[in-house]
């Protein structure tokens, strides 16, 4: 019976996350038609190139010790690793917007597609929002909120669509596609980050080091 039982919650599970990650690429490839009539193809180039960067630095933003945040051996150990990864990703963060300020030029260089320094500030934005969910969506699954990463998931294609499409139609080009993209990797941060205050309202004052070894 409890065997059983393990299997169904496990399927439901397994439902629940690829449920929403089918629902939200679904909505993705939706939408491609729409944008290909509202933007250029440098734009979809310059989104290229973010999304290539983003590749490069984004296991920067919690040194993949967000990996560990679902098989930690107790809660106060998870609870320690979720604040550590939010330090990394603050240190990251701001280190990361400031070689943006510092090197605009020689990274403008070496990718003209990357256009103007407004679009270049946009990459810290991006890179601490994906580090945030990447972290907040690991303490979901620890605690086995699956129907709130699928939920997120869903919002994540169907915000990011609609901000790029929104956008588009406005003429703004070609950041919609920006925010658009970092919405798609942002949104649900918040619904996760409420259930985790509201389990863990001491969050930041028992942070402890000791707990990490």
């Amino acid at each position: 019976m409890i065997q059983r039982f393990n299997r169904s919650h496990f399927y439901r599970s397994v439902a629940w996350i690829a449920g929403g990650t089918a629902v939200s690429q679904a909505i993705g490839i939706a939408a491609q038609p729409i944008l290909s009539r509202l933007y250029l193809p440098s734009d979809f180039g310059l989104l290229s190139c973010f999304l290539a960067i983003l590749a490069v630095i984004q296991p920067l933003g919690t040194l993949t010790y967000s990996l560990t945040i679902p098989i930690a051996d107790n809660d106060r150990l998870a609870a320690n690793l979720v604040r550590l990864c939010f330090t990394i990703t603050a240190v990251m963060g701001l280190a990361l917007g400031a070689g943006v300020l510092v090197f605009a030029d020689l990274l403008r260089g070496h990718w003209p597609a990357l256009g103007q320094n407004k679009y270049l500030l946009l990459i810290p934005i991006w890179f601490l929002g994906a580090a945030l969910y990447e972290t907040l969506s690991a303490w979901a699954a620890r605690n086995r909120h699956f129907n709130v990463i699928a939920r997120t998931k869903m919002s994540q294609g169907i915000l990011g669509a609609g901000v790029k499409i929104l956008l588009g139609f406005l003429g703004i080009r070609p950041i919609g596609l920006l925010l658009g993209n970092i919405v798609n990797n942002a949104a649900g941060c918040g619904g996760i980050f409420w259930r985790l205050f509201k389990a863990e309202p001491a969050l930041i004052k028992d942070f402890s080091w000791q707990g990490l070894r």
